[in-house]
């Protein structure tokens, strides 16, 4: 029958690149209190950044190597979850409620912008390696944001938070 449709995907290489998730987590939790919040993160996004750029320009290759690929791609999603990870940690020890929440929507929008505009942006016909590159530059760029950030290791939750809105007014109820 011509009109069956036949999807060849392979199940063993996306099993492996998405148990790389879990190996990223457990990275983040022996790093995170170790190294501290910055190294942490900034070495895991610098990683990822290289490893996506990497798989990027292996696979415009000829005749790509299949086990390397796979293990660009476990590579750059394990050290992609670590940063993420870490960066839920930092967040909350250095920023206040109220602006975690504006900054957690502001993210979700921007993510969601991002996702509407990917495919227009990065169409199938894209060269890998234009798109390694890419993530690459914005893997750079994000890790020195990171670099500039304070590190919270050792303090005490809510140690470099700037004052709530409404810390000010539960104090002077007390006084």
């Amino acid at each position: 029958d011509h009109h069956q449709n036949k999807y060849d995907f392979d199940y063993s290489a996306i099993f492996t690149s998405c148990s790389a998730e879990l190996f990223g987590i457990t990275l983040a939790v022996l790093t995170v209190d170790r190294f501290g919040r910055i190294l942490s993160q900034s070495v895991a996004c610098s990683m990822g950044g290289l490893s996506v750029a990497l798989l990027g320009f292996v696979a415009a290759s000829k005749s790509p190597n299949r086990t390397f690929l796979i293990v660009a791609a476990f590579s750059a999603r394990l050290f992609m979850m670590a940063a993420s990870c870490v960066t839920w940690v930092s967040t909350a020890e250095m920023l206040p409620t109220e602006i975690r929440t504006t900054g957690h929507s502001a993210a979700n929008a921007l993510g969601r912008l991002g996702a509407f505009v990917s495919p227009y942006a990065l169409a199938s016909s894209t060269d890998t390696r234009t798109i390694g590159a890419l993530m690459l530059l914005i893997s750079t760029v994000t890790t020195f944001a990171i670099c500039r950030l304070p590190e919270t290791m050792g303090t005490n939750m809510g140690a470099g938070q700037a004052p709530s809105v409404h810390s000010s007014s539960r104090h002077e109820a007390r006084d």
